[in-house]
């Protein structure tokens, strides 16, 4: 039990956290932020949307205490800390943890090795891509681990239903596996397809009444969940609820959503992994859990490629998967151990301290100077400090923002441990400023990547990120005043080399990068 705790604690130091206000936090901790007294993100547009997550904003909005980094940082450690345990007691219920302590080291020493920071970050400055983070997370960018709290990370509850479920702790599993789908609904079909593994299990080792009192526990949690999440995002009408889906999956998040753009060679090997980790457990009841939960999977992704329904591909029926890969590679490293334990002894060592400690130390170095996760400080922080010095009640800002075109690569990378872009020139500004809100405390107008679900708000979301999009293409920023102020818009930022020149813009802000420029009345 030690030598457990030992472990998590140490992976939950060697994994690493990004710093605050990274990627999707900027998105999920806005409407947490924007009931702080006093913030002026409340009046940010999106922070006054439909809360896709209540839960976790309760979650972050209760722990914060005034909005510090702390409490999410120990959330997210808690999350890493479970994961480590779930795993662990999955391989042990299924076939058993080695006995000896270099089976175990090696274990670990594996279990890093697919994980943590360090060798992410090697894997980008030798081969320019992470490679470990393929043995972590599922198909299509889908993740359950992260680089920081946020709402997907509760993906982990279902790693624990599944090691609840294997111990016949049937109540813990289904509430684990609720709780998932309660903290982030984008986990019911993984939810559905374990669950009906967990039934398939059931009936082949116990039988009819059994299996019937786990259907009727699953549906007593998961009904109010679903039902919450239907009234709260029904449809305004048919017309409106189809677009807004097409612009979800085709135009915000097609890397997510589309199953041609994102079905890649490493895809196809993450799914051979998932295949092979199966077969290592093929006389368990972990692989009929696994199986039902792959093959259900698969064939709910083969509905949507062939009939491009976007509402099922933004129900994302391949998420399982970010369960299914980390669950396999515990099972492969774990029956390596197991096969390797008696044979290498203390020359497993030599291979397994030096993993083991080495990321410890760059978790350790990480905690005072950050490696990787892409925040271009150099060129915002300056931007983000005057704003936090002298933002008042009223003001929204204009930001650079735009719709990518979308390149012709399949399948999806990390880009964590990758360095900042560098642009060529000042007039390209790092995409839409998306730290722009948190760093700086205040509203803006719009930008692409935090986007609402109900569909009527997906539709304002677009026309918003158009018309921002126009006025920097046009830049005839006199004639878009009468627009500006009709959209309540008080100031305007523009890269440096691209400054205003209109008597109705005075500039309060500029540096090497940016300009800010206030509409005056």
């Amino acid at each position: 039990m030690r030598l457990l705790l030992f472990a998590a604690v140490a992976f939950v130091v060697a994994y690493t956290q990004s710093p605050l206000g990274f990627s999707n936090q900027n998105q999920y901790l806005l409407h947490a932020a924007a009931l702080a007294p006093g913030s002026e993100l409340a009046a940010d547009w999106l922070a006054q949307t439909r809360d896709p997550t209540p839960l976790f904003t309760a979650w972050v909005a209760l722990t914060r205490f005034g909005f510090p980094a702390l409490p999410i940082f120990v959330s997210y450690a808690a999350i890493l800390f479970l994961y480590v345990v779930s795993l662990a007691s999955i391989l042990d219920s299924t076939f058993g943890l080695p006995t000896t302590r270099s089976g175990r080291t090696m274990l670990f020493a594996l279990l890093l090795l697919t994980h943590t920071a360090i060798w992410r970050w090697l894997s980008v400055q030798a081969f320019g891509v992470d490679y470990p983070w393929y043995f972590q997370c599922g198909v299509a960018g889908q993740y359950i681990l992260g680089a920081g709290f946020q709402p997907s990370v509760f993906g982990v509850l279902l790693v624990a239903s599944l090691a609840a479920f294997l111990r016949n702790r049937t109540i813990l599993a289904v509430a684990c596996a609720v709780g998932a789908c309660a903290m982030h609904f984008t986990y019911l079909l993984p939810t559905v397809l374990l669950g009906l593994g967990y039934l398939g299990a059931t009936a082949r080792t116990s039988g009819r009444k059994p299996t019937l009192r786990l259907l009727g526990l699953a549906m007593l949690g998961l009904v109010p969940v679903v039902a919450w999440n239907a009234i709260r995002f029904q449809p305004t009408d048919a017309a409106t609820f189809a677009e807004a889906q097409r612009l979800l999956a085709e135009v915000r998040i097609p890397h997510h959503s589309l199953v041609h753009r994102w079905f890649d060679p490493l895809a196809q090997l993450q799914i051979a992994w998932i295949i092979l980790g199966i077969i290592l457990v093929r006389r368990s009841p972990l692989a009929v859990v696994l199986l039902v939960a792959l093959v259900g999977s698969a064939f709910l992704t083969a509905i949507a490629a062939l009939t491009g329904w976007h509402l099922l591909a933004l129900l994302f029926p391949w998420r399982v998967s970010a369960v299914l890969v980390p669950v396999a590679t515990a099972i492969i490293i774990g029956r390596v151990a197991l096969l390797l334990q008696s044979r290498v002894g203390r020359i497993g060592d030599l291979f397994a301290w030096p993993i083991i400690l080495g990321s410890l130390a760059f978790g350790v170095w990480h905690l005072f100077d950050t490696v990787g996760y892409n925040m271009n400080n150099a060129s915002e922080q300056g931007l983000y400090d005057y704003l936090n010095r002298t933002r008042t009640r009223g003001n929204v800002y204009l930001i650079p923002t735009r719709i990518p075109a979308l390149s012709d690569r399949r399948g999806n990378i990390s880009t964590t441990f990758t360095p900042p872009p560098r642009p060529a020139n000042r007039s390209l500004i790092p995409v839409d400023l998306q730290r722009f809100r948190l760093a700086g405390g205040v509203p803006i107008y719009i930008d692409f990547k935090a986007i609402p679900y109900a569909d009527f708000e997906v539709l304002e979301w677009h026309r918003r990120v158009v018309q921002a999009q126009e006025w920097y293409k046009s830049a005839k920023w006199g004639e878009a005043v009468p627009e500006l102020r009709a959209a309540g818009i008080t100031h305007v930022v523009v890269p440096a080399d691209k400054p205003i020149d209109d008597a109705y813009f005075e500039r309060e802000y500029d540096d090497e990068h940016f300009r800010l420029y206030r509409l005056t009345p």
